[in-house]
């Protein structure tokens, strides 16, 4: 019988197992389908899945399991995730909606999008609309249509995260991958991104080859062109890696895809991740899917992801970390430790260090809003902001 202690993580974690069918899973502590669980605080429950975007697998999950526990407190916690579980069906419907207009919007003013994560990987990935939470849109434009779909959206009503000129919005361009829009009548939000991850972590396939390769989603029924799953799956894993796999639904994701797709061009992943040079970031997602989640991929990625014993050993921090039924955020050292780890060779680690530390963010436009005559500066303010941070926490 597992421990009221781990039954919270055991649950949280059993579920992300329903995206497999075969319901291996990382150890004993989380099978919980053979075991009796004993839960004595619901409320954690809750919380550790609302801190990693499970509520709904969760639902899906504890119907029809059998735990040691007060029937009543099961029953209402029970009815508490089906009820947001409908609240986050609704909200996703009204947000591809709200994705179609604006891929509507987009085309006739000649910008190309490619819509990505939200609905679209609901759809490869689950299957079903309901099953995934997500709180934003998120679409793949060319940089140099950042201006022109910058102004379309202000024009739909939606306020950009740092407002710039022209001559100021071209800096930011060249210094950042995304720009956050927010529409407070319909409280949603856009991420436009001109590349797939920030300079620091290099994974930004050229946008036209992407697209040259996309596949038909159907979102609540609507045929949405989206990344191809191979692509998408070698983009899930550097997501995953670039906020330190701190969330079990980035896990689920990759098994999901993985899952869902058993044609998957296996040498076109291994390729898109050589020639992006983050092999280890695949082979760090692969192993996390196959270790927590339980679905593997072939044996001959499974021979290449073995070469590499470093991935492995972040998988062992990713997991204990999970297992250790904590919300804090990691210290900005041990996540620049973690990206610095990720790279496979010593000019990238270099690069990525260098990168981290000069690079300005949509935080760093933010802090200095005054400054903003002067561009040029903001690698260096953004130095003395990160040399800031790690004193106070000191």
């Amino acid at each position: 019988m597992i421990a009221p202690a781990q039954a919270p993580i055991a649950l949280v974690l059993a579920s992300a197992r329903l995206v497999s069918d075969n319901g291996a899973g990382p150890s004993a502590a989380v099978m919980v389908e053979e075991e009796r669980v004993w839960l004595t605080d619901w409320n954690r429950l809750l919380s550790m899945a609302a801190a990693h975007g499970m509520r709904p697998l969760l639902c899906r999950f504890l119907v029809g399991q059998t735990l040691v526990c007060p029937q009543p407190e099961q029953t209402k916690v029970c009815s508490t995730l089906h009820e947001f579980t409908q609240r986050n069906l609704r909200k996703n419907l009204r947000m591809t909606g709200e994705l179609i207009i604006l891929l509507r919007m987009f085309a006739e003013h000649g910008v190309n999008v490619i819509p990505f994560k939200g609905p679209t990987l609901a759809a490869l990935a689950y299957g079903d609309l309901g099953l995934r939470e997500f709180g934003d849109l998120d679409l793949l434009i060319a940089k140099t249509d950042f201006m022109e779909a910058q102004e379309l959206l202000i024009a739909r009503g939606y306020q950009p995260e740092v407002t710039l000129n022209a001559k100021q919005a071209a800096v930011f361009a060249e210094a950042c991958n995304v720009m956050a829009f927010w529409h407070a009548e319909k409280e949603i939000s856009v991420e436009l991104h001109w590349e797939l991850s920030p300079k620091y972590l290099p994974f930004s396939p050229d946008p036209e080859r992407l697209r040259e390769r996309m596949v038909p989603s159907h979102p609540g029924g609507q045929a949405v062109m989206t990344l191809s799953p191979e692509d998408l799956l070698v983009y899930l894993c550097a997501h995953g890696a670039k906020h330190v796999w701190e969330k079990l639904i980035w896990i689920t994701d990759v098994a999901g895809l993985i899952h869902r797709h058993s044609n998957l061009d296996w040498r076109r992943v291994y390729d898109l991740a050589v020639e992006q040079r983050c092999e280890r970031v695949l082979f760090l997602g692969l192993r996390l899917a196959r270790d927590v989640v339980g679905v593997s991929a072939p044996s001959e990625m499974e021979m290449l992801m073995e070469s590499d014993p470093e991935s492995g050993r972040l998988v062992a921090k990713v997991i204990e970390r999970l297992l250790s039924d904590s919300n804090s955020r990691n210290s900005p050292g041990a996540d620049s430790l973690f990206i610095f780890r990720l790279q496979r060779r010593w000019p990238d680690k270099i690069c990525s260090l260098l990168r981290m530390a000069i690079t300005p963010s949509a935080a760093d436009w933010l802090s200095f809003s005054n400054l903003r005559k002067l561009a040029w500066m903001y690698p260096l303010l953004r130095l003395f902001r990160l040399m800031g941070k790690l004193a106070s926490r000191r």
